[in-house]
C-alpha cells in the first residue's frame, strides 16, 4: 500500500500507476513556476482535463514536483478554484478525475442542495471550491468573493471577462492559473 501511494503521487493517470505525461503535458506542468497564466488548447480526448486534474491534486496536497509555494501565501491554507461549464461536468468529470489521486478518508465534502460546493483536504486544510461558468455573469460575481492561490477552468467560457476576473483572483498572492479547452 505504501508503494501504491508513492506511485500514485507520481503517476499521471490514477488508473495506471505507471502512466507518465506526454512531452507537451510535462512541459505545461514544469511551466507552473515560471508562467502564471497557462492556456492549454487541444482537441477532445487529448488529455487536457487529465492535466488539470493531476495538477490540481498536486497543488491541493502540496506535492507538485515543479511548484514552489509562493512566499506571499506564507503558512496560510491554500484556496483553489475549479470551474467547469456546468455542475454535472464538475462532479462527473473534473471531480472524479481529481478524486482518483486522493484518499477519500482525507477529504471533507461540502454540498448544498445535493451539489458539490467544495472539498477540504484534512491533512493540511487546503480547499477546492467548485464553480460553474454556465452563466458567465454569475460565475464572475461568485469568483469575486475569493482570493485564489490556484485556478483551473475547464472548457472555454462564454466571455473573456470571466478569464480576466479569474486572473485577478490569483494576482494577490502570486497564485497560478490554468485553462484547458
Amino acid at each position: 500500500q505504501r508503494l501504491k501511494k508513492l506511485k500514485q503521487l507520481e503517476c499521471y493517470d490514477p488508473n495506471n500507476l505507471e502512466s507518465k505525461p506526454t512531452a507537451d503535458q510535462l512541459q505545461v506542468l514544469k511551466d507552473i513556476q515560471e508562467i502564471i497564466h497557462r492556456y492549454v488548447t487541444s482537441g477532445n480526448q487529448s488529455g487536457k482535463s487529465q492535466l488539470g486534474a493531476r495538477e490540481t491534486a498536486w497543488i491541493l496536497t502540496e506535492t507538485h514536483p515543479y511548484w514552489k509555494r509562493p512566499e506571499k501565501i506564507g503558512s496560510d491554507t491554500l484556496q483553489l478554484l475549479v470551474l467547469g461549464r456546468v455542475q454535472k461536468q464538475i462532479e462527473e468529470v473534473l471531480w472524479r478525475k481529481i478524486l482518483g489521486f486522493l484518499n477519500p478518508e482525507d477529504l471533507h465534502l461540502q454540498r448544498a442542495g445535493g451539489a458539490l460546493q467544495s472539498i477540504t483536504y484534512k491533512p493540511n486544510g487546503n480547499k477546492i471550491i467548485f464553480l460553474s461558468h454556465h452563466s458567465v455573469s454569475e460565475a464572475r460575481e461568485k469568483a469575486q468573493a475569493y482570493t485564489a492561490d490556484y485556478v483551473w477552468i475547464d472548457e472555454l467560457p462564454g466571455s473573456v471577462k470571466l478569464l480576466e476576473e479569474l486572473h485577478r483572483r490569483v494576482m494577490a498572492r502570486d497564485g497560478r492559473f490554468l485553462a484547458t479547452f
